[in-house]
């Protein structure tokens, strides 16, 4: 069920201003009231316990620092949330994947904003084309050993057709504990917490069909 959630916006590194415009213009003309603008620079202090659930937090960053991570960690246990990078930066993607964020957006690729609040107000996962691309290589390629390892992969495939641990072991030939690790593994990789948000995530950025 799709719920329009009133957004926060929370900036945590100087950013491009002109971008930030686009963005907060395009979420007036989607969300007109529903808008909140909360713009805090740096992480330190931010205080995020009066953001309940019924907020779409967006953190906008130029930097992946420890003390962001943690930040986008905090509000990803209680709000779905999506992380607006600076796409001119070297900044590592796959660090974001890892926090349990719900969508991940190049500054330049604003346009997908839309479509992107539309997936996470569905309770749904989005990665824009570019943050794709970063990770996978070629998105229409089978590069995808960039996030996953092809075991991890056949692994996650088969939790995703509802195998047990024991099937899945006896299935690919290798022991059960081996099974686990490749579980444990794929969870941290894609910042999930349990099967079932592994393979939507899987499924929504396209890493698993």
């Amino acid at each position: 069920m799709s719920t329009n959630r009133k957004i926060v916006i929370i900036v945590l590194n100087d950013v491009n201003d002109e971008a930030l415009l686009e963005a907060t213009l395009l979420i007036d003309l989607i969300h007109g009231s529903n808008r909140v603008l909360m713009k805090k620079i740096g992480s330190n202090g931010l205080n995020l316990t009066d953001l309940r659930e019924e907020f779409l937090l967006i953190f906008w960053i130029s930097e992946f620092t420890h003390e962001i991570e943690l930040v986008l960690r905090k509000g990803a246990r209680s709000n779905p949330c999506m992380v607006i990078y600076d796409g001119n930066s070297r900044l590592s993607v796959r660090q974001i994947i890892q926090t349990n964020i719900r969508g991940i957006l190049s500054s330049n690729s604003i346009s997908e904003l839309p479509n992107a609040l539309k997936i996470l107000n569905s309770n749904g996962y989005f990665i824009c084309q570019e943050s794709l691309k970063s990770v996978l290589g070629n998105i229409s390629g089978t590069r995808t050993d960039k996030i996953l390892s092809r075991r991890e992969l056949e692994v996650l495939n088969l939790l995703s057709h509802g195998l047990t641990y024991l099937e899945i072991s006896a299935k690919l030939h290798i022991s059960y504990d081996t099974t686990k690790t490749h579980t444990n593994n794929i969870y941290r990789k894609l910042g999930a917490r349990n099967k079932a948000e592994a393979v939507n995530k899987a499924r929504g950025w396209m890493i698993l069909s």
